[in-house]
C-alpha cells in the first residue's frame, strides 16, 4: 500500500508540469528551440513511464507477483526509484530550459515585431516624404529621348578632352553644351546620363539627378519645384533616409506649409554633402522660365559654394554639373562669367551621328528592295548635306 501511494505522489508531481507544457507547446508551436527543449522534458516523462510499468507489468505483460517483497524492493524498486531521483532532476533541468528558452523566443518575437514595425513605419515615411517632395518623374522622358539614340552617336562628346575633364575633375565644375535648336541637345543630355548611370549607379556614394526642361510643362517651370525634385531624386538613391532630410521634412508637415527656395538649396546641398559627388544633368535651359533665379543656384554648386545661406552642416560635396541649352544670352553670361567650360554642338560634330542614323534608317527601310551601295552612299550624302546638323 505504501509503495503505491508513493509511486502515486510520484505520478502527481509529474503530472502538476503536464498543463503549462501543454500550454507551451501551444504557444511556441513554430519555434523549433521550444519543440526541441519540450521533446526532452517529455522523454523523461516517457522513461518514467516506461520504467514504472516494468516495476507493476511483467514481460509478458501480466501483473508482477513477488514471492518475497524484500527481494522486489532491493532488485526492482530501489533501482526504480535511484532512477526515479536522476530521471527527476533531468525533467527539472529539461522544464527549466523549456521555460527560459521559450522566454528568450518570446523576446526575439517581440523584438522582431517592433523591428518589423520599424521598418514599416519607415517605409511609410519614406513613402510619404518622396511624394510631399514632388510628382514629377523624369525617368519617363529620359527613356523617351534616349530611345531616339541609335548606336555609337554622341561618342564624340563623351570621348572629348573637355567631357573627360569636367568628370573626372576633383573639383565641382559646370560643363555647358549649347546648339541651335534641333541640333540634338537632348538626346546628348541623356547620353550623358546613360554613361555616368552605367559607371557609378552601383556605387552607393555616387548620387545622380537629371531634369528635363519644357517650356509645355508648367509643372517644371519653377526653380522650387525642381530643387525639390532633385532632393527626391538623391533621396531615393538612399536606403536609409538622413535624420536631417526627415526632420526637414516633418518640420513643414506640421505647419502645413513648403520649404522656400532658400531652404531647399540649403537642404540640396546638405543631402548631396552625404554622397561623394553628385551629379546633376539638366537638359534644355532655355525653357526654364525661372531660370533667372535657378542660375545662379546651380552657379554657386559647380563653384563649391554649396549655398547661399554658407556651407552645409555635413561638409562639402563634389558636384558635377552637366547643363545643355540653346546660345541664350543669359546663360552664356552666367556660365562665361564664372568661367565654365563651354562645348558648341556644331554641324560637322554630329555629320558622323546623322550619317550613322540615315544609314540605319535605309537599311531599314529598303527592305527587300535591292538597293546598289553607291546609291545609297550619294543619298545619304545628299541627305546630310541638307540637314545642317539637325
Amino acid at each position: 500500500m505504501q509503495l503505491r501511494l508513493k509511486f502515486t505522489e510520484m505520478m502527481e508531481f509529474l503530472e502538476g508540469h503536464l498543463g503549462y507544457l501543454a500550454q507551451y507547446a501551444v504557444n511556441f508551436s513554430h519555434s523549433k528551440k521550444v519543440g526541441e527543449a519540450l521533446s526532452s522534458a517529455y522523454g523523461d516523462l516517457l522513461s518514467f513511464c516506461t520504467g514504472a510499468r516494468n516495476v507493476f507489468v511483467d514481460s509478458q505483460g501480466s501483473e508482477s507477483r513477488w514471492t518475497s517483497f524484500r527481494i522486489f524492493l532491493r532488485t526492482t524498486w530501489e533501482p526504480f526509484e535511484e532512477g526515479f531521483n536522476t530521471l527527476n532532476s533531468n525533467f527539472r533541468n529539461h522544464v527549466d530550459i523549456v521555460i527560459r528558452t521559450a522566454a528568450i523566443t518570446e523576446h526575439e518575437r517581440l523584438l522582431s515585431k517592433e523591428m518589423l514595425e520599424a521598418e514599416e513605419k519607415e517605409d511609410q515615411l519614406r513613402h510619404e516624404l518622396l511624394a510631399w517632395l514632388s510628382e514629377l518623374d523624369f525617368d519617363k522622358d529620359h527613356e523617351r529621348i534616349y530611345s531616339r539614340s541609335h548606336g555609337d552617336t554622341g561618342n564624340w562628346l563623351i570621348d572629348s578632352s573637355k567631357f573627360k575633364d569636367w568628370e573626372d575633375s576633383k573639383e565641382s565644375s559646370l560643363l555647358w553644351c549649347y546648339g541651335t535648336p534641333g541640333v540634338g541637345k537632348s538626346v546628348l543630355a541623356s547620353l550623358v546620363l546613360e554613361t555616368i548611370s552605367a559607371k557609378y549607379s552601383l556605387n552607393s556614394r555616387i548620387g545622380v539627378a537629371l531634369v528635363y526642361f519644357n517650356f509645355q510643362e508648367q509643372g517644371v517651370q519653377k526653380s522650387i519645384k525642381v530643387l525639390s525634385t532633385m532632393i527626391k531624386q538623391l533621396a531615393r538613391q538612399k536606403k536609409v533616409l538622413p535624420k536631417e532630410l526627415k526632420h526637414f521634412y516633418k518640420q513643414y508637415y506640421r505647419e502645413a506649409s513648403f520649404p522656400t527656395e532658400g531652404k531647399l538649396e540649403a537642404q540640396l546641398a546638405d543631402l548631396s554633402a552625404s554622397f561623394d559627388q553628385a551629379f546633376l544633368v539638366m537638359d534644355a535651359m532655355d525653357e526654364f522660365e525661372d531660370r533667372e533665379g535657378f542660375l545662379p543656384i546651380i552657379s554657386r554648386f559647380a563653384q563649391g559654394s554649396s549655398s547661399i545661406h554658407g556651407p552645409p552642416r555635413n561638409g562639402s560635396t563634389l558636384f558635377k554639373i552637366f547643363v545643355t541649352s540653346r546660345r541664350e544670352k543669359d546663360i552664356e553670361k552666367t556660365f562665361t562669367s564664372c568661367n565654365f567650360p563651354t562645348i558648341q554642338i556644331e554641324a560637322k560634330k554630329v555629320d558622323a551621328d546623322i550619317e550613322t542614323f540615315i544609314q540605319y534608317q535605309l537599311k531599314e527601310r529598303s527592305g527587300d528592295v535591292i538597293m546598289d551601295q553607291k546609291l545609297k552612299d550619294k543619298i545619304a550624302k545628299a541627305l546630310i548635306s541638307k540637314s545642317s546638323g539637325m
